[in-house]
């Protein structure tokens, strides 16, 4: 059958008999031309099977073969070559991919770590790009799609998670689950943290899942936990680096997302947040505690100064010195303090690391009774890691009160 990655793009004449079994020369007889079409009508659809997934490996876990019927010439490794199947077992570790008999290569992830014991499920759809700068530059493929740890390293789901440290043995209760042998868990609170990670539950001793029993498949690992009274519903992510050591290095798992209790409506609550089910610190109020509406929240806090990024203020504030003096719009501000006419400091709920910050700032006059001009006063303090001191004034360089004053913070957090 013919192949169609023999064909060239560049020039039709180059097509003339680059194929054994299609014959486009010129002066060809009239009986070929037939022949000719059938076979490239024949020759897409064994194509768009090769590569749209239409094919299953056979072989062992830890050598993949796919058999196709790209011939007359056959396939010839080069860089880019994609092919596409649908993996009949599950891998093992440094699992290889033969098509046609062009020998045995490397297989490896998106991130061009080989493929690990899991990584490729029995009866999912994946694809490969040749790479023959791999494996010191004998070639290798690299895999994509299935659902598996190659995308967003998401693990298949565990049915619960652990509330507090247990024994890794016999079938218990967890967080109101009643374990049965073969269960997926996810052991997140060892008092020891190498003990942490994804296990199958068993009246004898517990071990590790197949897709997460060598430190390298751990690693920015996500499992959604299906049941239990406190985790039902959550994503877990594991945070610990590359360069482990499983059983010795601690697994770090924090909490990705919790879709308990989701609204089924986009709109705000009356207090312009959305509540997306309980977290950990205030059970029922949810990320209402995180994402607040954009000009503040004054029973609570917007988004979490530990969660800001780089470039973004770490502080801001708009207060009042006029009457009692007060915070009309503020974050990660957690007091105001009257140093006499003009003179304001805020001192921050979070520390930031150093004194070395940067602050801008306008000052004005709701009643438009004149100029006004915020600047850093460094006879109180000036900017240091825990409060920021200005003093606002008027046009004859004098200290005023006024209602308006505004104040953003950068730099880094402690």
């Amino acid at each position: 059958m013919a192949n169609p990655y023999r064909w060239s793009k560049e020039t039709g004449t180059a097509n003339g008999d680059i194929d054994n079994d299609i014959n486009w020369q010129e002066n060809q007889p009239p009986s070929s031309v037939n022949d000719s079409s059938r076979n490239q009508l024949a020759s897409h659809a064994r194509f768009y099977e090769a590569v749209l997934g239409g094919l299953t490996t056979t072989g062992a876990g830890a050598s993949y073969a796919l058999t196709t019927e790209l011939t007359n010439p056959g396939v010839e490794l080069r860089n880019g070559l994609v092919f596409a199947f649908k993996a009949h077992v599950d891998s093992l570790a440094d699992a290889t991919f033969n098509v046609d008999g062009t020998g045995a290569k490397k297989l490896y992830r998106a991130d061009l770590q080989p493929v690990k014991q899991g990584d490729l499920l029995q009866d999912r759809h994946y694809s490969v790009k040749y790479e023959d700068s791999l494996d010191s530059a004998n070639g290798g493929w690299v895999l994509s799609g299935g659902g598996s740890e190659l995308a967003a390293s998401w693990k298949n789901p565990v049915r619960f998670a652990t509330t507090e440290n247990i024994v890794l043995a016999g079938l218990q209760t967890i967080d109101g689950i009643a374990a049965v042998e073969g269960d997926r868990a996810l052991v997140k609170d060892q008092t020891a943290k190498p003990g942490n990670g994804l296990y199958v539950a068993s009246a004898g001793a517990w071990v590790r899942t197949s897709d997460a029993s060598d430190w390298d498949q751990l690693v920015s690992a996500v499992v959604v936990v299906e049941e239990g009274t406190t985790n039902a519903n959550t994503s877990w992510q594991i945070t610990s680096n590359r360069g482990g050591i499983l059983g010795t290095t601690d697994v770090d798992i924090r909490q990705f997302i919790n879709l308990s209790g989701v609204d089924q409506d986009i709109l705000p609550d009356t207090d312009n947040t959305r509540s997306l089910g309980s977290n950990p610190s205030t059970p029922g109020k949810g990320w209402k505690e995180v994402w607040s509406h954009a000009y503040g929240d004054q029973n609570g806090l917007l988004v979490p100064a530990q969660y800001v990024t780089q470039g973004s203020a770490k502080a801001f504030v708009n207060y009042d010195l006029t009457g009692t003096p007060s915070l009309t719009v503020s974050f990660n501000v957690s007091t105001l303090v009257d140093n006499g006419t003009g003179l304001g400091q805020i001192n921050f709920t979070n520390a930031m690391a150093s004194a070395d910050i940067a602050a801008t700032g306008i000052s004005g006059q709701a009643a438009n009774t004149g100029n006004r001009f915020l600047g850093v006063n460094g006879d109180n303090g000036g900017l240091t890691a825990i409060s920021a001191s200005f003093v606002t004034r008027n046009e004859s360089s004098n200290s005023v009160d006024t209602d308006v004053n505004c104040a953003s913070i950068f730099g880094d957090l402690a």
